[in-house]
């Protein structure tokens, strides 16, 4: 295994072990479900069947997005972001929180894929921004993607524009 993909891989078991750790409680007492075969629509949106489930507080943009490099050079953060979600769920089932009127088609939820939260996971990886008012986890998540430069951030912005979800 490559010295890079060490330490990522050392990363999210950290990551989803503190992730673990802070919502323990809240998995006991809600009730989730797994979906198969999901799709990845952008890097915070998923499809299954014909469900929708917007990953619950962030703000992702869409799959068709530009951004601009340091250079000034658009790139596909968009489709990046897209793929890199996809690469972590890469085939596996997505447990998601069940929504609290019944179960709706298109509704936002706290997923997670073998223990690593999405929302958080988006977020540290660059492509995604918490939602106003941040959760304390993605405002963490959130200046430490900034602080590395990674996913949305590395074009240097103070604060990239993404679509609402």
């Amino acid at each position: 295994m490559l010295a890079a993909e060490k330490a990522e891989a050392e990363r999210l078991v950290a990551l989803s072990s503190k992730n673990a750790k802070d919502a323990a409680p809240a998995a006991r007492s809600v009730p989730t479900k797994l979906y198969y075969r999901v799709t990845v629509r952008d890097a915070g949106t998923l499809q299954s069947g014909g469900t929708t489930i917007r990953l619950a507080g962030i703000t992702a943009r869409d799959a068709e997005a530009t951004c601009k490099d340091k250079k000034g050079r658009n790139w596909r953060c968009g489709a990046a972001g897209k793929s890199a979600l996809a690469h972590l769920i890469h085939g596996r089932a997505v447990s998601c929180e069940l929504s609290k009127s019944g179960r709706p088609r298109d509704f936002p939820a706290r997923c997670n894929v073998a223990g690593t939260d999405l929302s958080t996971w988006v977020v540290r990886e660059g492509w995604a921004v918490p939602a106003d008012p941040p959760e304390p986890a993605l405002a963490e998540a959130a200046d430490a993607a900034k602080k590395d430069g990674v996913g949305l951030w590395r074009g240097g912005d103070d604060r990239p524009e993404a679509k609402a979800q």
